[in-house]
């Protein structure tokens, strides 16, 4: 009887070991004052040292629409971060220094690149100088198991001009060439010229912002996103993310032919204005449903258990 009554005893003891032992950061290092000073520091350098950065790159997201989904990649990174956070707490802690010699390196890349104007270069050696911090404070373990959602924000980054330019002028070309083709077949009287679609007497300019290179990189980064989400593999996540771009063509496709009966037929321009913005809104909804219709297909021809996948 003794004995079964040291047992409760014991156990208040223990559950008041528990509450009194102090609280885990993310590496599973407890969150005493060197720990807050430590992070303050880092936050505080990162900060002065990449505000201007930070400030441009928001800017670019609000005024250009082509990058406005960069706004969502840094919520969506701290949400599986979150997710996560159990399995990031048990990771073993302590720092690593490799990743000072990162943060150097990115440092030094960042301050080569500002003064030679190049944007792009910038951006990535800021994210290198984020990433190599968290490797020096919570370890090479913590930054393998966040390995996803830390890759993830590279998708904020707008692509460099040299890249994009080129990808931007294939889709109008393609779209604009299958839309020529399509409507001959439909006996309308259409033809091209570059990345004008002439239909009867109408002219109908595929322009930059159609081009659908908005979408595109949504439903990229949306295709990525959910291949991590149903854990899909190496494979079956590169071909989801691949078929982003077929996807983005024909959504594409049907929404310049749409246009260009209607003008045909009613003489009514559905490329300005509201009708416009209407328009795209609802190429980009048909985009991200072909999207998963695409998924549900492979995981019928791929079938594998998939934890925590959105149905």
């Amino acid at each position: 009887m003794q004995r079964a009554a040291e047992g409760p005893a014991g156990a208040q003891s223990a559950s008041g070991q528990e509450r009194g032992s102090p609280r885990l950061g993310p590496g599973g290092r407890p969150l005493d004052l060197a720990t807050w000073v430590s992070w303050s520091l880092a936050a505080a350098g990162f900060l002065l040292l990449f505000r201007s950065a930070m400030v441009d790159l928001v800017r670019l997201w609000w005024e250009n629409p082509d990058f406005s989904h960069g706004f969502l990649i840094p919520p969506i990174a701290a949400w599986i971060l979150w997710k996560d956070r159990a399995a990031l707490r048990g990771s073993s802690p302590g720092a690593a220094w490799p990743g000072l010699a990162v943060v150097l390196a990115s440092i030094l890349l960042f301050l080569g690149a500002s003064a030679a104007g190049v944007d792009f270069v910038q951006r990535v050696a800021m994210w290198g100088a984020l990433v190599g911090g968290l490797l020096f404070l919570l370890g090479r373990a913590w930054i393998v198991r966040a390995a996803f959602p830390l890759g993830f924000l590279l998708l904020s980054i707008p692509p460099p001009s040299f890249l994009l330019t080129p990808v931007r002028v294939y889709l109008k070309e393609i779209v604009t060439r299958l839309a020529s083709q399509i409507l001959v077949a439909l006996d309308y009287s259409a033809m091209r010229e570059g990345n004008v679609l002439v239909v009867d007497a109408h002219r109908l300019e595929v322009a930059d912002a159609c081009s659908g290179i908005r979408s595109l990189m949504v439903i990229l980064a949306t295709a990525i996103l959910l291949a991590y989400l149903c854990r899909a593999g190496f494979w079956r996540g590169g071909l989801l993310a691949l078929t982003g771009i077929p996807v983005t063509v024909l959504a594409n496709l049907l929404r310049v032919l749409l246009v260009a009966v209607v003008l045909a037929a009613t003489g009514h321009d559905l490329s300005l204005g509201l009708a416009h913005d209407l328009l795209g809104l609802a190429t980009f909804a048909l985009g991200l449903l072909m999207l998963f219709a695409s998924w549900r297909l492979y995981a019928w021809v791929f079938p594998r258990r998939q934890e925590g996948c959105p149905t």
